[in-house]
Parts: C-alpha cells; sequence; structure tokens
C-alpha cells in the first residue's frame, strides 16, 4: 500500500467512528425518550426487555468500534513501518506524532469511561427513574 492509500484508509475508518458515535447517541435519545413517555410506568419485564435490547444494540456498536480502533493500530504500524524505509509526507509525520503522545491515550481513556458510565445512567434511567409528578 501507498501511504496515501493508508492515510485513506485512517480517514475513512475515522469518518466511520464518528457516523457510529452518532447512532450511539440517537440510540440514547431514543431510551431516554421512550422511558419519559411511557415505560417509566410499564413493568419491570418491559423495562428489563428494553434496557436488554438497548445493551445488545450499545454492546454492537461498541464492538464495531473497538474493531474500528484495531484496524486503525494496523494502519498507524504500517506507516511506522513506510517511516523507517521512506520519508513520510508532513500529514503522515503528523499523524505518527500525535497518535504516539498522551493524549490520545487519555482520549482513548475517556472515550470507553464515557460509554460505562453512559450505559450506567441509562440503566438508572430506565429502572429507577419516576417523573417529578408521578413521584
Amino acid at each position: 500500500m501507498s501511504e496515501f492509500e493508508v492515510l485513506n484508509l485512517i480517514q475513512l475508518i475515522i469518518a466511520n467512528q464518528y457516523a457510529i458515535l452518532a447512532q450511539i447517541v440517537g440510540l440514547n435519545f431514543a431510551l431516554v425518550i421512550a422511558v419519559f413517555y411511557f415505560l417509566y410506568k410499564s413493568g419491570r419485564r418491559m423495562q428489563g426487555f428494553v434496557f436488554a435490547i438497548y445493551t445488545m444494540g450499545f454492546v454492537m456498536y461498541a464492538g464495531i468500534l473497538s474493531s474500528d480502533s484495531l484496524q486503525i493500530l494496523a494502519a498507524e504500524n504500517t506507516l511506522r513501518a513506510m517511516a523507517e524505509t521512506e520519508s513520510l509526507s508532513a500529514l503522515g509525520q503528523n499523524i505518527l506524532a500525535t497518535t504516539r503522545n498522551q493524549l490520545g491515550a487519555v482520549v482513548n481513556v475517556a472515550t470507553f469511561v464515557g460509554f460505562g458510565t453512559l450505559w450506567l445512567c441509562m440503566a438508572y434511567f430506565t429502572f429507577f427513574w419516576k417523573r417529578p409528578i408521578d413521584r
């Protein structure tokens, strides 16, 4: 693969990750609306079923994001191998520099902690939240 193809692959995978993140936000809004309008007064079985479906979707999206992340790591390793044999463009050098710094690690950890927190918040919201007028 040429450097251009590797950089293009990284760009496409990152765009795919952003689309998946937007879908996760949409999934959470859908659950919030469902809880707010009708799920808060339904039984535990219905709440459990809806939350199980939500969890399946959430896990599927997390799996796709994880797979995409592994592909990005492989593409970055390809760029590193190219950098040893030939000179990279400024963009290729910049991508390698930004992935090697601590900020990238912090962002990755914050993203996964955020996903876990989001799932826990939705669990609380689904099973324990009541409308203020119904308390």
